[in-house]
């Protein structure tokens, strides 16, 4: 599923595992960080090891998405 999704980001001759092992290691391109950003759709599934700028990018896009629904949460059981 996430080559299906993946296809265009993926660097050239990358994206094969090898072997059947669970975890596979990919080089994606982006054409900026926030193109990143759908990589979050796979939740805790992936991992960006680099670059920083797009660890980060995603963190902060999660811990906003954290605290909406948080709040959400809270203001629902306060009702």
């Amino acid at each position: 599923m996430f080559r299906r999704i993946c296809v265009s980001p993926l660097a050239e001759g990358q994206g094969d595992e090898g072997d059947d092992s669970e975890w596979a290691v990919v080089a994606l391109r982006f054409g900026a960080v926030p193109a990143a950003r759908m990589l979050l759709s796979f939740g805790g599934d992936v991992e960006v090891v680099s670059p920083p700028e797009v660890r980060d990018d995603l963190a902060a896009v999660a811990a906003a998405t954290v605290g909406l629904y948080d709040r959400t949460l809270h203001h629902r059981t306060r009702v």
